[in-house]
């Protein structure tokens, strides 16, 4: 076991679940990175949900018939990056969507979830206010490189230390290429 398996083991109190973020993965602990419309109304398996950018989303408003599709195979769940206007989320919202923006600046309207990287002072400050936080650990900053200045292990110890003191859990996604 590599050390950051440890951090997550010692973490299980804070960490409520795993998820991993990939191109081709199938399983309901999977969100799928959309880079192609066609291969995901062709998936034959489910999903935890879908993470798509807003022209992307703009181009699912355009096709009813995709809609539709993903309704009823139960995808309904679509995280933004970067976060999309609060009148877009709330059309997806009348559709049927759940919508989860990733948060990349203060500018982002909250949703009920929201996905953000690691930074335990403003996930305390977005759980106090009964929102669910997913914490994004891309694959560079999780594998970081011989170069790096940062120790993931040491700023993931902190931070999760930081969240068990408020009682404050989150779920985690992780590059599909980390697991």
């Amino acid at each position: 076991m590599n050390p950051f398996e440890g951090l997550i083991d010692k973490y299980r109190d804070v960490i409520v679940s795993i998820y991993r973020l990939g191109i081709d993965c199938c399983g309901s602990d999977c969100i799928i990175r959309v880079v192609d419309w066609d291969y995901v109304k062709g998936l034959n398996c489910s999903v935890y949900g879908l993470m798509i950018d807003p022209e992307q989303v703009n181009e699912l408003l355009r096709r009813p018939s995709l809609v539709k599709s993903l309704l009823q195979r139960r995808i309904n769940r679509l995280i933004i990056y970067p976060c999309i206007v609060q009148n877009r989320i709330s059309l997806l919202n009348r559709l049927g969507f759940t919508i989860m923006n990733y948060l990349v600046s203060d500018d982002c309207p909250l949703t009920q979830e929201v996905v953000i990287h690691l930074d335990a002072y403003k996930i305390v400050e977005l759980v106090s206010k009964g929102v669910t936080v997913y914490v994004h650990l891309y694959y560079p900053y999780i594998k970081g490189k011989k170069e790096s200045t940062y120790d993931i292990n040491s700023i993931f110890d902190a931070a999760l230390e930081y969240l068990r003191r408020f009682g404050i859990t989150i779920h985690l996604v992780l590059d599909e290429l980390y697991r």
